[in-house]
């Protein structure tokens, strides 16, 4: 295990958005799936793949929905959810390139994603492929649904049109999850593949003549769109620093929990760190301290919910540990950063 399978925390907003619209108990779900409730708040940080695909699963289950991927799926909103991705995608001259890059950079926003372009062997036609994320077994029929409309949503908003794809490939094998999809209404769709997988045309991928699709997505509007420069760290420790980051408010940040999350014993989770000459308490006080000075410069919050927001039961215990960390109190370090 190299690494944890890491998405970004904006990824889950479709879903949770969709659960607030609809009635559902979201703090209940996110709970169940193991997922923080720190996702209703804040939208920069990574979380474990493996929990939202959880929660697909748990919502599916428990509304009876076999179709819960595509009803999320379809109100999209995918400039949003790729964020500053789209500037760089716009830079390219094809619709090929285009979806080559985003092959590269959705790692970026999924840690662990496989997307890949093939062409056909009359070189007619090139395949836009999605293999899911390796070891996740539960919710992948609800993630392919949804990832499948996302994959139909980014070549449409490139080629600004409502293309329509004639030749699908899907893994699951539940066609009555599909009966009622429009996007596959008159198309011809195999079940049971080995990847998820759109047909395109080669003279449509290997042509971009759309002046509005370039001058749309470097326009301000998409640069509002962008958000801070960060990425899945590629290394178990990075990664498990980045997971400990977002569920500092949770319950419990205990090594147990945090092992169960990222899929490995609490023995093998201290193994590993001991090789790096590492101890678990220590990824705790490195990630309460960086979220900590991103609190403390935001003079709106006060001193005693920002202890409360780092895992803190007491005020006194947090004052106490930043001190140690930075050699001033919270209040002297708030003072000497004041704008």
């Amino acid at each position: 295990m190299e690494n944890i399978a890491l998405i970004h925390s904006s990824q889950t907003l479709p879903f949770i958005e969709f659960l607030e619209n609809n009635g559902c108990p979201t703090e209940h779900l996110l709970k169940k799936s193991k997922l923080p409730l720190a996702l209703l708040d804040r939208v920069d940080g990574y979380i474990p793949e493996q929990q939202l695909w959880k929660l697909l699963d748990i919502v599916a289950d428990r509304e009876g929905l076999n179709n819960f991927g595509l009803r999320v799926g379809k109100d999209i909103h995918i400039r949003g959810l790729l964020g500053g991705l789209v500037t760089r995608l716009a830079q390219q001259p094809t619709l090929h390139s285009v979806l080559d890059t985003f092959c590269r950079l959705v790692k970026e926003e999924s840690s662990d994603a496989q997307f890949w372009l093939s062409r056909s062997s009359d070189s007619k036609h090139h395949w836009f492929c999605r293999g899911g994320v390796p070891g996740i077994q539960v919710g992948q029929r609800e993630a392919e649904q949804y990832t499948l409309l996302l994959m139909v949503e980014l070549i449409r908003l490139v080629t600004c049109s409502q293309w329509q794809p004639k030749h699908v490939h899907l893994q699951s094998n539940d066609v009555t999850a599909f009966k009622d999809c429009d996007l596959l209404a008159h198309c011809d769709v195999r079940f049971g593949q080995n990847v998820t997988a759109i047909e395109i045309p080669s003279y449509i991928a290997n042509t971009l003549d759309n002046t509005h699709w370039h001058s749309r997505q470097l326009s301000g509007e998409t640069q509002m769109n962008s958000r801070k420069e960060n990425h899945p760290a590629k290394d178990f420790t990075g990664s498990l620093s980045q997971v400990i980051e977002m569920y500092l408010n949770e319950e419990s940040t205990d090594i147990n929990a945090t092992a169960e999350l990222v899929g490995v014993s609490a023995r093998t989770l201290q193994r590993r760190l001991a090789k790096e000459g590492l101890g678990y308490s220590q990824l705790v006080d490195k990630a309460r301290f960086k979220n900590s000075i991103s609190l403390l410069q935001d003079k709106n919050n006060k001193l005693i919910d920002i202890a409360y927001d780092l895992g803190y039961s007491d005020p006194s215990h947090f004052s106490r540990a930043f001190k140690r960390w930075a050699g001033i109190s919270p209040r002297e370090f708030r003072r000497q950063h004041a704008l």
